[in-house]
């Protein structure tokens, strides 16, 4: 089979989701207070000028989020998260699709004077999605695999349709410890069948863990037969909604 395999050129990933039918977002576009409080200036002003201002206003957000989430897994300890301090900037990238479905915002996100992170926007519905990776990663392709996806928790026949004492008997002692609701447990669930489907491997064999710390500022990590591997996962909820995404770096050698 192909592999994970640790080494140089460690990928990274991270994401978010956002319910736009939930009332905390609505209308807050309007919001002059947390628009100062969130957004840079030329940020407000694109969403002040967009023929969409719900889309902007929390792409921008959900791409301040998920770029967040790679700078805490660069950092020996993750920063406090100042939305302010990521600017996001609407490129001309390729708005072709992506593991979430059709892109329709894409460019990158600043973080100090050095950091840049590739970030796309999708929407499904009312779900509204980013996924982020470093720019200087280039487009993810050839022998690095990135991937995820965007799920329903009422979905009748998920395999998280059960209340969270039943999800907690189907995780590890160390994945508990990282779990605090049901769409924690979910989404863990949900992210390590998939990765056991890209790698072909019993999923017995994967955990999906965070080191301890404040709830927010704990990076999750793959675990692979109890160890460390080269690759990356990141985890998102909201609402209803659960969302995925990681990447690795498929290597051709053969190993079980």
């Amino acid at each position: 089979m192909s592999r994970v395999t640790r080494g140089s050129g460690t990928p990274w990933v991270g994401n978010d989701v956002v319910d736009l039918s939930n009332p905390r977002v609505v209308d807050k576009h309007g919001d002059l207070r947390f628009l100062n409080r969130v957004f840079t200036p030329d940020e407000r002003e694109v969403i002040k000028e967009s023929v969409d201002p719900p889309l902007d206003l929390w792409g921008m957000w959900a791409a301040k989020e998920a770029a967040f989430k790679i700078v805490a897994k660069w950092s020996p300890t993750p920063p406090p998260f100042e939305h302010k301090a990521f600017a996001v900037a609407w490129g001309s990238e390729d708005r072709g699709t992506n593991p979430y479905g059709r892109v329709l915002r894409a460019g990158r996100v600043r973080y100090g004077a050095h950091v840049a992170i590739r970030v796309e926007i999708t929407r499904t519905g009312h779900v509204l999605a980013a996924l982020a990776w470093p720019a200087d990663e280039g487009a993810p392709e050839g022998s690095r695999v990135l991937d995820g996806t965007v799920l329903s928790l009422s979905d009748p026949g998920a395999r998280w349709a059960r209340d969270l004492d039943e999800l907690r008997k189907r995780l590890t002692r160390a994945e508990v410890a990282s779990v605090h609701s049901l769409p924690s447990a979910a989404v863990r669930l949900g992210a390590r069948s998939a990765l056991s489907r890209a790698w072909n491997v019993q999923e017995s064999r994967l955990e999906i863990v965070c080191d301890p710390g404040p709830i927010g500022r704990r990076p999750p990590r793959v675990l692979l037969d109890g160890s460390a591997c080269d690759a990356d996962v990141s985890l998102a909820h909201d609402g209803a909604w659960i969302a995925w995404a990681y990447t690795f770096v498929r290597s051709p050698s053969v190993g079980s």
